[in-house]
């Protein structure tokens, strides 16, 4: 296999002279392996990233100068398409001063530009060929010398390199117009120039090459620098930073204002929604107050139904006898009513408070027509009172006091008026209550606030 590689080691050998009497970089593929098998894997090697590229590239220089880079003492890390410099330090003595290089930007060629024109920087390409002679006097006496990068770093000029031997470096090359190493070229942000543009916008220009050895001393770059590139650039790129400060200061008013407007169409949606909720609330005890006002009128009207049926219907078995002689033993008992008439009715002892109850309640409300039940099987009102709900007072409508000493009768139906201790005379008092009738309450018209009409014997 070593002699079927001879020809190739020697076509290498043959093209290597050529380009390098031309001064034409080529990239580096190692032909002068010995064998077939270590050719193919190099031209089966991936490429490297432009990262990695560009940090190999630092580091290598790093050694070959023994500076390091302006502000690698800061432990600034160096990432894909970020600005920063090597990791490695510079390994000089407490006699010698350290030597620093430009804080290159690690990443891309194509990144350098984009982060130059958002940050509207100048950008500084610097393109070598290791195998040109004037390489290492380069690096040396241009990329090392404080004076050139101390001028970088103040105007904060965006600073990419590589060697032509890489694939990130010759696109740059390409890309550039290379012809000859070392190569500086300036990039900025410049207005369009040119009849056939139609575009307003600035555009990344290529402002200044140059190119060998003569044309890229430090003082050469440096001079170009102070009197012809910043002179002409910085003022654009002033104006350029004032109107992004403009723009920026524009967003942000209108960040801060949309976030304001829609803070208050927050807080309006939310009071929007606090009245909805409040007015559903007060929509739904509306309506459930009203439904509970008919249910009560519903069954205020049932109990009054019921109890003009019972007044109609079984009232009168349950009323003491009038006219003729009053039996032995009974008691004599004068009503007093709210409108100021007297009614005296004779009770046996042993009679039912009820019947002192229906005697009243009669005064009160006759009925035209005679009972249709007979003592025997007339219904007492405790089973309909118990039916509607309804307490004594609400289904009598009055309440019956002894005159002396006042106290209250109370009902109860399973009570006989001497149990009770009803005697003598009793007074009759209203009661108004919104679950008694209608008749009753018309009847009432007379009382006082209180709710009770009262007559004094």
């Amino acid at each position: 296999m070593s002699l079927l590689a001879y020809p190739f080691h020697i076509l290498s050998a043959i093209f290597r002279f050529i380009f390098q009497t031309l001064r034409i970089p080529i990239p580096n593929v190692p032909l002068s392996s010995l064998s077939f098998g270590g050719l193919f894997a190099a031209l089966r090697a991936p490429p490297l990233e432009a990262h990695t590229e560009a940090e190999r590239w630092v580091r290598a220089l790093e050694e070959e100068t023994g500076a390091r880079s302006s502000s690698s003492e800061t432990g600034i890390s160096t990432g894909a398409g970020e600005a920063g410099p090597s990791s490695l330090r510079q390994r000089g003595t407490a006699h010698q001063p350290e030597r620093v290089l430009p804080d290159f930007f690690i990443g891309a060629y194509e990144d350098a530009l984009r982060i130059a024109q958002r940050e509207l920087r100048i950008a500084c390409i610097v393109l070598v060929s290791a195998e040109h002679d004037d390489d290492g006097p380069f690096k040396r006496e241009v990329l090392s010398d404080p004076a050139f990068v101390g001028m970088l770093e103040r105007e904060n000029i965006l600073v990419w390199g590589g060697d032509v031997r890489g694939r990130e470096a010759w696109s740059a090359a390409q890309k550039l117009g290379a012809t000859t190493y070392p190569f500086v070229a300036f990039a900025a942000l410049q207005p369009p120039r040119g009849l056939n543009t139609s575009s307003t916008s600035p555009l990344m220009t290529v402002l200044s090459r140059h190119q060998g050895r003569a044309s890229t001393t430090s003082a050469l770059l440096r001079d170009h620098l102070t009197t012809s590139l910043l002179p002409r650039v910085n003022p654009f790129l002033a104006r350029q930073r004032a109107q992004a400060a403009e723009r920026e200061l524009a967003r942000r008013l209108r960040a801060e204002q949309d976030a304001a407007f829609e803070a208050s169409a927050a807080r309006d949606r939310q009071r929007a929604e606090e009245r909805e909720m409040v007015e559903r609330e007060k929509q739904r005890k509306e309506r459930e107050e009203e439904e509970r006002r008919e249910q009560e009128e519903i069954a205020a009207a049932k109990a009054d139904s019921a109890r003009e049926a019972w007044r109609r219907d079984a009232r009168a078995a349950f009323l003491p006898p009038t006219g003729g002689s009053p039996a032995p033993g009974s008691v004599r008992v004068g009503i007093r009513l709210p409108n100021g008439s007297r009614n005296t009715v004779a009770l046996a002892r042993d009679a039912s408070v009820l019947s002192l109850f229906a005697a009243v309640d009669a005064a009160l409300h006759p009925v035209d027509g005679t009972s249709s039940s007979s003592g025997t099987d007339a219904e007492t009102p405790d089973a309909l009172m118990h039916e509607h709900a309804l307490g004594p007072d609400e289904w009598w409508g009055f309440k019956i006091f002894n005159s002396y000493p006042r106290r209250a009768v109370e009902y109860d139906s399973t009570r006989s008026v001497q149990d009770a201790g009803v005697e003598g005379s009793v007074s009759v008092e209203l009661v108004s209550l919104e679950r008694v009738g209608s008749a009753r309450s018309a009847t009432s018209g007379d009382g006082d606030e209180d709710g009770y009409d009262t007559e004094d014997e």
